[in-house]
């Protein structure tokens, strides 16, 4: 097994700080996101950019947000401003980033704290990580650094893919699992590798 590298997709357990403590709590959810930032390195997000060891890093991005076109009546397109108006954020709201925000889900209308705007010094044996849809992505820039010991593994290819918002079948059981496993797999990424 090799070292992680700049740019691998992991995969790891949910780090998040008790408030009263310093100890990391490990939830059972696990996180997919990049790896931008190593041990040691000094990382910073100006806006859209992100500066490692002051240097700009490209950018990983999706293309696209995924949502089906009956939905995009539905999205909401949320601009605010922090600090310098130079230097806004986008966050997407929908029906289900909502609902996943109620269920106790990550949001990412939580504030940033880590490494927006100064910079901060990754410490030994943690990796910054975030989303590739960098606008819409609860990310190491809200839980900070994710430490080694918490991660599973490096994420190769898309086994499966599942539409949770897709509409579901009203046939009777079992026809609606059926129905409904034809029509949300999103089929496109079945077996995509990873890059």
């Amino acid at each position: 097994q090799r070292d992680i590298r700049r740019g691998d997709i992991i995969v790891f357990k949910y780090p998040s700080k008790i408030n009263t403590s310093d100890e990391i709590v490990q939830y059972k959810t696990l996180f997919i996101k990049r790896v931008v930032g190593l041990p040691g390195e000094t990382v910073q997000v100006k806006g859209a950019n992100v500066l490692i060891d002051g240097k700009p890093l490209p950018e990983y991005r999706v293309t696209a947000l995924d949502v089906r076109e009956s939905e995009k009546a539905e999205l909401k397109k949320l601009v605010r401003t922090k600090g310098s108006p130079d230097e806004p954020y986008t966050v997407y709201y929908s029906p289900e980033t909502i609902e996943s925000s109620a269920r106790g889900m990550p949001s990412v209308s939580t504030e940033f704290r880590y490494a927006v705007n100064s910079p901060y010094k990754i410490p030994a044996d943690s990796y910054f990580v975030m989303g590739d849809n960098r606008d819409n992505s609860a990310d190491s820039r809200v839980w900070g650094p994710v430490p080694r010991d918490l991660v599973v593994g490096r994420a190769m290819f898309v086994i499966w893919s599942y539409d949770e918002s897709a509409p579901h079948s009203q046939a009777p059981l079992p026809f609606n699992f059926i129905a409904d496993f034809l029509h949300n797999t999103r089929w496109g990424r079945f077996g995509t590798l990873l890059r």
